[in-house]
Formats: structure tokens, sequence, C-alpha cells
């Protein structure tokens, strides 16, 4: 959840929920997002949608950054069909 903004902040307010991903400070209590949604040294924040749960949001970085790898790796393409077994987790 964002407990302060900056003044020039306009793409998040205090109170918005929040997930994302940032290397080495997974558990950290705290962290600075810059306005653009970047945070401070390396990873994302992004806006919570409504209707996701806490806990389901703390997944959807490492889910999302696992399927943009593998399917780097297999190079699909618009005519490819892809089969996503084991969705249930990241």
């Amino acid at each position: 959840m964002v407990d302060e903004v900056g003044d020039s902040v306009s793409r998040f307010v205090v109170g918005d929920r929040v997930f994302g991903g940032a290397m080495s400070r997974a558990v950290a209590d705290y962290v600075v997002v810059e306005d653009a949604g970047v945070i401070a040294v390396g990873g994302e924040a992004h806006r919570t949608p409504d209707g996701v749960d806490d806990r389901t949001a703390a997944t959807l970085a490492i889910a999302g950054r696992t399927a943009a790898a593998a399917l780097a790796v297999v190079k699909a393409g618009p005519d490819d069909t892809v089969l996503i077994g084991g969705a249930g987790g990241g």
C-alpha cells in the first residue's frame, strides 16, 4: 500500500494498493518507487487490480516474468498454440 507520495507524483496516491518485484528486497517493509512505477534500485510497482487480494497480487510479478521468459525461449508466434500447464502457481 502506498504510504506517502512526493509533490510531483501523479501515478499513485496514498492508499493505493500496489504489487511488484524488486530484486533482493522481496521482504522489505518499504521501497522507494519513482512516479513511473520503477522501484528506485530496479524492479517495478503496479496498482493492484480491483477484486485481486494482496496475497494473489504478490505472486503476479513472478508469474508474469516466468511466462515472459518461457515465451521468449520458445519464440511463439501469432499462429502458434501455447499450452499452459500448472497455471495455479508461479
